[in-house]
């Protein structure tokens, strides 16, 4: 599995453009590949994929870690250009518009071959752990 990072604050390549958000490529001989999240701005996004010679239209599904802009924020520019492939996203997402199709998870779900989402996790979760460790 090959993991590319197309999008973060910070980059150790000249050529690349650093922005607050993230977006990375997933590979791997066993599904096509997954862009997971997609940055805060579709313009660099693209540009950066273009620049690590990355093509757009051999994506075969994007997913979303969580609805915040710096990691949803370039979906639509993505979408424009490959409007026909799979979007998964946490329940509730109300910022995809163009996908042939979305799927929103709300439970831990197999999105390709070894690929697997938890579903959405929320904050009482955590702290309800939290509490539990903390009695230990």
């Amino acid at each position: 599995m090959d993991i590319t990072i197309l999008y973060d604050n910070t980059s150790l390549r000249d050529d690349l453009i650093s922005d607050w958000g993230f977006a990375c490529l997933v590979e791997s001989e066993r599904f096509a590949p997954i862009l997971f999240d997609t940055g805060a701005d579709g313009r660099i996004l693209l540009i950066n994929m273009e620049r690590l010679g990355v093509e757009v239209g051999r994506i075969g599904s994007v997913f979303i870690s969580h609805n915040h802009f710096d990691h949803t924020g370039g979906l639509g520019a993505f979408l424009q250009v490959n409007p026909a492939i799979s979007v998964f996203a946490p329940y509730p997402c109300d910022t995809i518009d163009g996908a042939e199709q979305v799927t929103l998870v709300r439970e831990s779900f197999e999105i390709g071959p070894g690929i697997l989402s938890t579903g959405v996790l929320n904050s009482r979760s955590f702290s309800r752990r939290s509490r539990d460790w903390s009695s230990s």
